[in-house]
């Protein structure tokens, strides 16, 4: 007797070999798909949202607007490319960046009066005397208590500069009484008319730029308080700077800070070389003796008076400069010193 095959048997054949066809089929449509490009449309819902997202925020649009192309960037994109297109176009301007210089700086005389000193005793020719009372300048030669340099200012560049601060530089010690070159003042001082007077008290601790009056020599206020000082291209400005001392021998220097484009700079006065002198004087105008504080003195010859009143054999003119000794020496009856301001 044959054994038949049960149900089973034939059921598992079946399913299994139409199971391999099965997969066999579905891998083969998957292949395909893979293959076949895919539309966005195609994609479920969750991936379209997160496919929009990014290219929303990633992709840089070309658009044609009026004949020219725009581009829509980021902010930060917009502003880096704003500032390369401002460094390429100062590269066609015709027109250099704000730029201040200093012209020139010019020695001033607003005392009115030519008496220099120096600082050790020294024999002197009528020729130095000279040069000395006309420029104010020579070798040891140090004006006394107060001296001014005018400082003209140009503006290169195309935009306004602003001066923004003027400091001063300052060593100082005890006065110089070497040789004093004596010729007292005749008349008012003053300085150019159509300038910005701006003047410094060396004897202060931390002098501050003030505002300086060149008929009166007198400073008043802090000139940069409230207020900067343009400079316009193609305008010079023309500076009084003013310094003063009653009680010291001062080496001093000008700073001056700058605002235009870009960070701010500043401009020394000099610029090179040693920086200006000034001494306070040692006169004592209410003595009989005014210039004994000094170790040798130069007096104009119509002022050399003896001691006993009488006087020497000497030249009469205003040019004419002789030596005294400074202990002995007194003005003739007829001079008045001048007030000092």
């Amino acid at each position: 007797m044959s054994r038949r095959s049960s149900n089973w048997e034939a059921h598992r054949t079946r399913s299994g070999t139409a199971g391999r066809g099965a997969r066999r089929r579905h891998l083969g449509a998957a292949a395909q798909r893979r293959s076949e490009p895919r539309s966005p449309e195609a994609l479920p819902a969750p991936q379209q949202a997160i496919r929009t997202r990014v290219t929303a925020g990633a992709a840089t649009l070309l658009i044609a607007a009026g004949g020219g192309i725009g581009v829509a960037v980021s902010a930060h994109a917009q502003s880096a490319f704003d500032a390369g297109w401002d460094w390429f176009a100062s590269l066609l301007r015709d027109d250099p960046p704000a730029r201040l210089t200093v012209s020139s700086v010019t020695p001033m005389d607003v005392s009115a009066g030519a008496t220099v000193v120096y600082a050790r005793p020294t024999r002197l020719t009528q020729q130095q005397i000279e040069h000395a009372l006309e420029t104010a300048t020579g070798p040891g030669v140090v004006v006394p208590n107060a001296m001014a340099e005018k400082v003209v200012l140009t503006n290169t560049g195309s935009g306004t500069v602003y001066v923004t601060d003027i400091a001063v530089h300052k060593t100082c010690t005890r006065p110089l009484n070497g040789t004093i070159l004596y010729a007292p003042p005749g008349g008012n001082g003053g300085g150019p008319e159509g300038v910005v007077g701006i003047g410094f008290d060396l004897d202060s601790p931390h002098p501050l730029a003030q505002k300086f009056n060149a008929d009166s020599l007198k400073l008043s206020g802090r000139y940069f308080l409230n207020h900067d000082l343009p400079v316009v291209k193609g305008i010079p400005q023309t500076l009084l700077l003013f310094a003063r001392t009653r009680r010291s021998y001062c080496h001093y220097s000008y700073e001056i800070t700058l605002h235009g484009d870009g960070k701010p700079t500043t401009q020394k006065i000099p610029a090179k070389g040693r920086p200006y002198q000034i001494t306070a004087d040692l006169i004592a105008d209410k003595s009989p003796r005014p210039l004994a504080a000094y170790q040798t003195a130069y007096v104009p010859g119509e002022q050399n008076i003896t001691a006993g009143g009488a006087q020497k054999p000497s030249a009469s003119s205003n040019n004419s400069f002789v030596k005294v000794d400074p202990k002995t020496w007194k003005p003739s009856p007829e001079y008045s010193p001048p007030a000092r301001r």
